[in-house]
């Protein structure tokens, strides 16, 4: 396990904004634990937040052969 810490000590060691990380802690895209009841505050693994970054970019990385440049900037009629 790595170095735990809070929402804006971490955002500023990753570099992503601390609405970012909190927007994503709340919805499940970035791992956290909340500690204490209603506005409690949530510890982060610096460790597992870079591990699930990492995995999330590798998601968005495609190869040529997966992008169709045929489907992009299509208009589309919507029904």
């Amino acid at each position: 396990m790595g170095k735990k810490m809070l929402i804006k000590e971490a955002s500023e060691t990753i570099g992503i904004s601390e609405w970012e990380l909190r927007r994503g802690i709340k919805c499940g895209r970035y791992p956290a634990l909340k500690v204490g009841a209603g506005k409690g505050k949530y510890i982060i693994d610096i460790e597992l937040l870079e591990k699930r970054i990492n995995e999330l970019m590798q998601m968005n990385v495609s190869t040529e052969k997966e992008f169709n440049r045929g489907d992009c900037g299509q208009i589309r009629r919507i029904i």
